[in-house]
């Protein structure tokens, strides 16, 4: 992780979770600041990356929901993979990760 592997959690709350709120979860979380990144933007920088993932969210009852994806993403840029929803083995994300990290050695 930091070098051939990197992580990018990107908020769609930025009213909420600013770049403090989102370090705090990430030390919570023991994530390493130089191979796990959470990002924050404007709501318009926000909706461009989501709109470009497919990814929805919406405001219902007061709360923001939200479908969930997980994208690898090669060095070239371009998605190598993209699972929908947040029920997937941790095996088959491994999987696609060692691939990716295959190719570019």
């Amino acid at each position: 992780m930091g070098k051939e592997l990197v992580m990018m959690s990107i908020t769609l709350d930025p009213k909420h979770d600013t770049s403090e709120v989102l370090e705090q979860y990430g030390k919570a979380r023991g994530a390493d600041p130089g191979a796990w990144f959470f990002l924050t933007g404007s709501e318009d920088e926000i909706k461009k990356v989501a709109e470009r993932f497919g990814l929805a969210y919406w405001s219902e009852d007061g709360f923001l929901a939200h479908t969930s994806l997980t994208c690898v993403i090669g060095r070239d840029g371009r998605m190598d993979a993209r699972v929908n929803g947040s029920v997937y083995e941790v095996q088959q994300l491994g999987d696609v990760i060692a691939r990716q990290l295959e190719t570019v050695r």
